[in-house]
């Protein structure tokens, strides 16, 4: 019984290491947003873009 105990809050331990390292691995995560706005030549038609990109910076 005792080996039982000692296996299972072994196996506990280490699943909450496991989702803490998981969680804090790639949380560098570098975002930018961009907007572009592009006006036709005779000024009537206005285009804006909203571009959003990240880039990952994993931390193993």
């Amino acid at each position: 019984m005792k080996r039982i105990v000692i296996f299972s809050v072994f196996i506990i331990a280490l699943s909450i290491m496991a989702v803490i390292f998981i969680k804090f691995s790639n949380d560098h995560t570098d975002c930018i947003v961009v907007k572009e706005t592009t006006v036709s030549e005779d000024g009537l038609v206005k285009v804006t873009t909203t571009r959003h990109s990240c880039n990952e910076n994993f931390n193993l």
